[in-house]
């Protein structure tokens, strides 16, 4: 998650950094970042926002055009530098993530952050969060779906220390004082594929959850995969996609939540 120093508009891990001027360049790359803030801006019309790692802080700029104010938190300098430099406006200010404690919020958005956490840190920025909230405010929050067994070895990228299924994560926001009140999917071509079944009662997620699959060998197994998943990156970024109330095909859950 470490910027190299060599372009202010350079991808590295976790990070864009990306400016006002490649805004729309970037984000063609990555259209689940632009579908996740745009998905948010339908609560945030003339409310006071935080958004919690707000990294380049282009988010933060995108909730600026509908709330009236937003603070964007980061725990990295770096970034926050960055977001102050390329995306100033007059509603729009960038902090250190241990002040977000000085203030209350009528929203606050985490997308993709708890799972960079561990389980003990995941429930004290949860409960951070909600003393954070006003009392009928709104989180919402998004972390990759990952109904593996095997969740806690095999996540989807080596910056991730704990992915949730469902349960689990309605669970770990139930016990930090969260209610959720709707589920969002975030779906595309790969995950979809996963969750429908090839036989009754028979997924390749189901499959890959099972480790049935490793009983093939390498040679085998990667074309099968690439014949099944078809996965280049133009088509699953063409067919990213929010539905409410449906996790089935989902890479992402998104949770709107209330404090309970």
């Amino acid at each position: 998650m470490q910027h190299d120093g060599s372009s202010p508009n350079k991808f590295n891990g976790e990070r864009l950094w990306i400016t006002q001027e490649t805004i729309d360049e970037y984000l063609s790359e990555f259209p689940d970042h632009r579908q996740r803030y745009e998905f948010a801006k339908n609560y945030v019309r003339g409310k006071d926002i935080a958004d919690i790692a707000c990294g380049a802080g282009y988010g933060s700029f995108m909730l600026g055009d509908d709330a009236k104010s937003v603070m964007g938190f980061d725990i990295s300098e770096e970034a926050l530098a960055h977001a102050s430099k390329y995306f100033s406006r007059p509603n729009l200010s960038f902090r250190h993530a241990s002040k977000i404690s000085e203030s209350k919020f009528d929203v606050i958005i985490s997308f993709e952050t708890i799972e960079h956490m561990s389980e003990k840190d995941g429930d004290k920025f949860l409960q951070d969060l909600h003393s954070s909230l006003s009392s009928d405010g709104t989180l919402i929050i998004s972390t990759p779906l990952n109904r593996f067994s095997l969740k806690h070895r095999i996540n989807t990228t080596p910056y991730h220390l704990r992915e949730y299924n469902e349960k689990e994560f309605a669970r770990k926001l139930e016990v930090n004082g969260f209610k959720v009140e709707r589920w969002f999917g975030q779906w595309n071509s790969v995950s979809e594929t996963l969750a429908k079944p090839i036989l009754p009662g028979l997924s390749l997620g189901g499959i890959v959850r099972s480790g049935a699959h490793r009983l093939l060998p390498n040679m085998i197994r990667r074309p099968i995969t690439n014949l099944l998943l078809n996965n280049k990156i133009e088509q699953v970024n063409n067919s990213v996609r929010i539905i409410p109330d449906d996790l089935s095909g989902a890479s992402i859950q998104i949770g709107v939540c209330r404090m309970v």
